[in-house]
């Protein structure tokens, strides 16, 4: 299919599904499904694809290394955070409510008339519902991916050793967002707390 198939927008596409696909068993499928998250993560991809490469990526990582000793982990934790860390970037520089609230209408229309003007606004309109409700869509699957890769996050930083001080200078280099910093080391810290 790559050689058929060979714009940077289909061929993010292709490593897409693979890793969606290979994802599905990641067990068996770890070099895989990292493999194929990176070679999409270099093409174009949405900004919720992109996210999802980068949980795939980090979570073969992580199945990896998850019950290692401490001593083959931390060489790799770095490298399975940045990859939760920029996903969790995207998810901050793309989200702009806690709440979506419902789905926005999209009513259907059936189109009858002779006129020109009824037909061009029933599309207009159309297509105004559908913006919306993309951007519903957008937002929802943020809101809900956003709790998830701080999760991931401390998940890898909660295993001994702990490093607090390397899990913020890591969160403050990728994520350059002060909030975001300060709500994994809050979670980091209710994580701990509760060992």
């Amino acid at each position: 299919m790559l050689k058929t198939y060979k714009s940077p927008e289909e061929q993010g596409r292709i490593y897409y599904a693979l890793a969606v696909m290979f994802a599905q068993q990641a067990q068996q499928h770890l070099p895989k499904v990292a493999e194929y998250c990176e070679q999409a993560l270099k093409r174009p991809l949405g900004t919720l694809e992109k996210i999802q490469m980068y949980i795939y990526w980090g979570d073969a990582l992580w199945m990896k290394y998850s019950a290692a000793p401490a001593e083959e982990l931390v060489p790799v934790r770095t490298q399975i955070v940045s990859l939760y860390l920029n996903g969790f970037k995207l998810v901050l520089d793309h989200q702009t409510t806690d709440d979506a609230g419902r789905p926005p209408l999209v009513t259907v229309y059936h189109y009858f008339g002779p006129s020109d003007a009824e037909y061009a606004e029933a599309t207009r309109r159309n297509e105004m519902q559908m913006k919306a409700r993309r951007e519903w869509d957008l937002q929802h699957r943020l809101i809900l991916f956003h709790p998830r890769l701080v999760e991931h996050i401390v998940s890898v930083y909660t295993r001994k050793p702990h490093d607090e001080a390397e899990l913020k200078k890591l969160a403050d280099e990728i994520l350059q967002n002060p909030a975001g910093v300060k709500e994994i080391l809050k979670r980091y810290q209710e994580v701990l707390s509760a060992k």
